[in-house]
């Protein structure tokens, strides 16, 4: 079973390392970014990233008139790469998990949540 984290992102170089490091630190055992149309060569920051075994990366092209981060579910979903049992999170690359209970890191968020199949995160 993995923590794997997920995202769809589009120019976010500034925010990369910040992002992925912090949900590193907290726990995530993988992180899957899903880069699309960019423009501010975040997507070979992403590769460099997918390179030293940090995140995976895939580059994607939406279809028209199906937004990013629909079609990067789609996309990961048709990778096949989730497993059963992995604990699953989607965050934007302004999104930080904060985790306030236990040792404040996902396994203490995961335990607190219990036999719980989804939670609202604020």
């Amino acid at each position: 079973m993995s923590n794997v984290l997920i995202s769809a992102m589009k120019n976010e170089g500034t925010f990369i390392l910040e992002w992925v490091a912090y949900h590193k630190a907290i726990g995530f055992d993988r992180i899957v970014i899903l880069s699309n149309d960019c423009d501010d060569d975040s997507h070979l920051l992403l590769d460099a990233l997918a390179e030293a075994d940090v995140v995976e990366h895939i580059r994607h092209k939406p279809p028209p008139q199906v937004s990013a981060q629909a079609s990067a579910a789609m996309r990961v979903n048709d990778l096949g790469l989730l497993r059963e049992g992995d604990w699953v999170s989607w965050l934007d690359a302004d999104e930080f998990l904060n985790v306030k209970v236990g040792t404040r890191d996902v396994p203490a968020l995961i335990e607190a949540i219990g036999s719980a199949k989804g939670i609202l995160i604020q």
